[in-house]
């Protein structure tokens, strides 16, 4: 809450803009332009007004406006994480006899937002990273709130790497060597559908 402060001229002659021989006076809201003397009131464009009205204001002052800023910004970025999943083109990856539907982000944009602010993954759903060249890509788990396992796999489909990621945590998990794409499913994913390392990721049946 915020409240509003309101400073108060002394009615002494103490103010250094009200002279000891001007009479007592007293206003609200300060600096209020004043109707007794003291304020350098020669060069005020209000000079001439009726200032007793103009210059001072009665009763309580208005109460401060709470808006709810916090809820508004999880809103938001709920609508942005469920936005950013509907946008994504889905497609279907075949392991052995194993179908699955992934997300699939092909963008720096998309790579870099990849499962962050997620809340849940479906169970035989996850995401395939898809880069233009192959090389030594990282990846880390800052702001992903799913506990996921991750499988690097080479040009040629094959599964070079998996291992396990912490949620909310900035360790770096590093292919041990180049890639072209990478597959984030939720974890223990690969070992509970016997799929290793060595294993091929295909496109097509």
């Amino acid at each position: 809450m915020v409240q509003r402060i309101e400073r108060l001229i002394p009615a002494t002659g103490d103010h250094p803009w009200v002279s000891k021989h001007t009479p007592s006076c007293r206003h609200d809201l300060y600096p209020a332009p004043p109707r007794c003397g003291g304020w350098p009131w020669r060069n005020s464009p209000l000079r001439g007004r009726d200032v007793a009205t103009r210059g001072s204001r009665t009763g309580p002052p208005p109460k401060a406006r709470l808006y709810p800023w916090g809820s508004i910004f999880v809103l938001f970025l709920l609508w942005v994480s469920i936005a950013h999943s509907q946008s994504l083109l889905k497609i279907p990856l075949y392991f052995k006899s194993r179908e699955i539907w992934v997300e699939v982000a092909k963008t720096p944009e998309e790579r870099n937002h990849g499962l962050m602010s997620r809340k849940d993954l479906g169970k035989d759903e996850g995401m395939l990273f898809v880069f233009e060249t192959e090389d030594y890509y990282g990846f880390w788990m800052k702001n992903t709130l799913i506990p996921l396992s991750i499988a690097f796999v080479d040009r040629d489909g094959q599964i070079v790497k998996i291992t396990d990621m912490k949620p909310l945590t900035l360790e770096s998990h590093a292919p041990p060597q180049p890639i072209l794409y990478a597959l984030e499913m939720n974890r223990g994913w690969f070992s509970n559908n016997g799929i290793k390392v060595g294993d091929m990721v295909r496109f097509s049946k």
